[in-house]
């Protein structure tokens, strides 16, 4: 990946590389970090729900959706593995519990609901004081 980066974005994409590489996998789960699992666990359910309300909209708006809802999660990824990275177990915990409130709103938002709901919420926990 970084090899194959432009010139100016090799230094960002091997951070972002080695970051997630430092980083608990979910597929690891639930013998990994408890914290982790569960906001994982969470996350997974509200891609689940997106994906429900992707099947009912028409095929112009899905396009649009599925970049937003996938900007959301690079973010979310990328703010969750520079946590891991700095080791700081507060900072982790506190990002961690931010992307699990976020959660917590998306899914118990209307299905209609559910991408606004997911852009705020995701918005917050990533400019969450840890983050």
């Amino acid at each position: 990946m970084v090899i194959a980066a432009p010139p100016a974005e090799k230094l960002k994409v091997m951070e972002e590389t080695f970051n997630a590489a430092v980083a608990p996998d979910p597929a690891g789960c639930p013998t990994v970090d408890k914290s982790f699992c569960e906001t994982s666990s969470k996350i997974q359910e509200v891609y689940e729900k997106f994906s429900t309300l992707i099947c009912a909209v028409p095929q112009a708006k899905m396009a649009e959706m599925k970049g937003v809802a996938s900007n959301q999660k690079y973010v979310m990824d990328t703010t969750i593995n520079d946590a891991n990275a700095t080791g700081d177990k507060k900072k982790i915990a506190g990002i961690l519990a931010a992307y699990r409130k976020a959660a917590d709103a998306v899914i118990a938002a209307a299905l209609a609901e559910t991408l606004k709901v997911m852009e705020e919420a995701f918005m917050a926990a990533t400019v969450h004081p840890h983050a």
